[in-house]
């Protein structure tokens, strides 16, 4: 009789502790959905989810001038969508080809630098690629992806397949993927911007804004997709192309 007590008894204990076990590892599971778990736009917003990214926009102006201050002789067709930058991103090293023309931006002993298709006055197709400090000639690349990375998720809210931002966090959403500068919302009105994620990914950004005095509405669309397209830097000083957006 004493060795069935024993068994129970020990086989009670080894219950007791299954349940304590379970119990430990659900709490575990909780906090890891809590607390480590990212949800997709935070891990979206990670400056580890650009680490290879390529960036295309495109840009779309409409003309809503009223119909009774038009003529008609002069009327044109709503345009499409034109490309107006391609950027590419490899690690630290970024390439942008837009309408200023072709710069590499990249980080050089502690310094962020530039290297830019030196053209001359714009006409010529050829130039020289010359390094300066960013901060010396103003350059930045249009998406600063270390601002993406600072985005609050808590400041975007779900509107339908999108996240927009909220009013007080618009204009720093605004310029992290635009690069607009602090006069532009000055100037313009009804400014927007749109965000879609995808596997955990920034898939598009959609930007607008109106010029109420010209009746114009401009609308950005910037397209990112992820492939390992490595960047090489070219020697400065050499000859270059300029490469074309079309």
């Amino acid at each position: 009789m004493d060795v069935l007590k024993c068994f129970k008894h020990k086989r009670a204990g080894v219950f007791i502790a299954i349940g304590v076990a379970a119990v430990l590892a659900a709490a575990a599971f909780l906090m890891y959905l809590l607390f480590v778990k990212k949800s997709p736009l935070e891990a979206a917003l990670e400056l580890k989810s650009y680490n290879m990214v390529q960036v295309l926009t495109t840009v779309k102006i409409t003309d809503n001038t009223p119909s009774e201050e038009q003529d008609e002789e002069t009327q044109e067709p709503e345009a499409s969508p034109s490309t107006t930058a391609r950027l590419k991103k490899d690690g630290d090293v970024i390439f942008e080809n837009d309408i200023r023309g072709n710069c590499y931006y990249f980080p050089q002993n502690g310094e962020n630098c530039v290297l830019y298709l030196d053209v001359g006055n714009g006409m010529e197709e050829t130039g020289v690629w010359t390094r300066a400090l960013r901060s010396d000639i103003g350059a930045k690349p249009s998406v600063d992806f270390d601002a993406v990375a600072q985005l609050s998720p808590d400041d975007l809210l779900k509107d339908g397949d999108w996240y927009v931002p909220e009013a007080s966090s618009l204009k720093k959403n605004v310029q992290a993927f635009t690069g607009w500068s602090d006069s532009s919302f000055e100037d313009y009105t009804d400014i927007s911007l749109r965000i879609s994620i995808d596997k955990k990914r920034v898939k598009e950004v959609r930007f607008s804004f109106e010029n109420p005095e010209k009746y114009f509405k401009y609308e950005f669309f910037y397209t990112f997709t992820y492939e390992d397209i490595p960047i090489t830097l070219p020697t400065e000083g050499a000859t270059g192309v300029l490469q074309s957006l079309s």
